[in-house]
């Protein structure tokens, strides 16, 4: 029995490297929240850190299963600008 992963459908393979992507650009337009504001609320801070950690979980997931993306993402990187306190 081989342990050789099957080829994906074309358009399972498109809907995964689509949802990849999505995945992507979703924790880059969150980036403001975490770089740019103070928030003061603890329920919100903990949704967006549930929600980004759920994000990072699916785009990792798909990466894994050979999604190839589109958007390049560093998402613990700073943006340009910001330095981190030195």
């Amino acid at each position: 029995m081989s342990n050789k992963p099957h080829a994906w459908p074309t358009k399972a393979m498109e809907a995964r490297d689509d949802s990849a992507d999505a995945a992507a650009i979703s924790l880059l337009a969150m980036r403001p929240l975490f770089t740019e504001k103070t928030i003061t609320d603890p329920e919100a801070l903990r949704n967006l850190a549930v929600i980004n950690n759920n994000l990072q979980f699916i785009h990792n997931s798909l990466k894994m299963m050979g999604a190839k993306t589109k958007v390049d993402a560093n998402f613990w990187g700073l943006p340009r600008g910001i330095s981190n306190g030195n």
